[in-house]
């Protein structure tokens, strides 16, 4: 279930950079929507629309980008300790 929701997602995602064709489900599958699938994965502007995706792609950083995610949805004011409020809990983990 969630692969098919991811390769929905994905292919969602590519349509609406015009980078590919809409994803076709398996069950409405024939062989004209496959054919234009295929016709508009072959356009000239499709192309460039991929290239620019993956050039896009090739410029992110993707570990440095989700560590300030990361930091940036910390939710602060819960994370205080009890005794002295002004001072954020820390953690260790020893092996």
């Amino acid at each position: 279930m969630l692969a098919r929701l991811t390769l929905r997602f994905w292919g969602s995602t590519v349509a609406n950079a015009e980078a590919g064709p809409e994803p076709i489900p398996y069950a409405h599958l024939t062989e004209d929507n496959l054919t234009e699938a295929i016709r508009f994965a072959l356009r000239p502007e499709t192309r460039e629309a991929a290239q620019a995706v993956g050039e896009s792609i090739r410029n992110e950083t993707g570990t440095k980008g989700g560590v300030e995610s990361f930091h940036k949805h910390l939710p602060l004011l819960n994370m205080k300790y009890a005794l002295c409020k002004r001072l954020l809990t820390h953690w260790q983990v020893s092996h």
